[in-house]
């Protein structure tokens, strides 16, 4: 019983990726009528075009997107500390702390395999551009204006690009930090 309880938390959280990539996808002003992009429309359309109904975007970023994505992570750390006995209104903004935390621990989470992905193919179709294939240039999209910064700290020799060391390195520390602020809220909790 455990072990399908862990796979539909991990199910839950898998599918609030794709979610934080629709959010990305229009924050980034990423190719619609790509077939990858086509997918996640789909994908994300049923719960997101009821909660559109409620909550309007805001200049270039889909605000139901991201209010689904905190749903989903708060369901997510609820589900994995089983914490709905403990939620009430008197410590209501503590765990609203804690579910933000969670949703930005899943954005970072997010870039970290979305960069691993992106140098994998990096490697894979070297001298074929990202434009060859829908996935590869949907993800160079989505990171490009992350790695734009840490390129310019450090930047590409030739066809090797370091600067994703960087930003792993900054991913890194922004967990530990936020698993640590998790911790001195609640001892034992973690975000995964």
């Amino acid at each position: 019983m455990d072990i399908l309880f862990n796979l539909a938390v991990y199910a839950l959280k898998f599918y609030g990726f794709f979610v934080l990539l629709r959010f990305f996808m229009q924050y980034f002003r990423v190719d619609f009528y790509n077939p990858v992009s086509q997918s996640i429309v789909k994908l994300t359309n049923p719960p997101l075009i009821p909660l559109r109904k409620i909550i309007p975007g805001f200049r270039n970023m889909d605000i139901a997107s991201l209010v689904l994505a905190l749903i989903i992570s708060s369901i997510v750390l609820s589900l994995a500390f089983n914490l709905w006995q403990a939620i009430s209104l008197s410590n209501l903004f503590i765990f609203l702390i804690l579910f933000i935390g969670q949703l930005i621990y899943s954005i970072l989470n997010l870039f970290f395999f979305l960069l691993i992905i992106r140098i994998i193919m990096s490697f894979v179709m070297m001298g074929q551009g990202f434009h060859q294939n829908p996935i590869a240039e949907m993800i160079f999209q989505i990171t490009e204006p992350i790695m734009r910064p840490f390129q310019k700290l450090i930047p590409p020799v030739g066809v090797l690009d370091f600067s994703p060391i960087l930003l792993f390195a900054a991913i890194w520390v922004s967990q530990m930090v936020l698993n640590k602020v998790a911790q001195s809220i609640a001892p034992g909790l973690f975000f995964i």
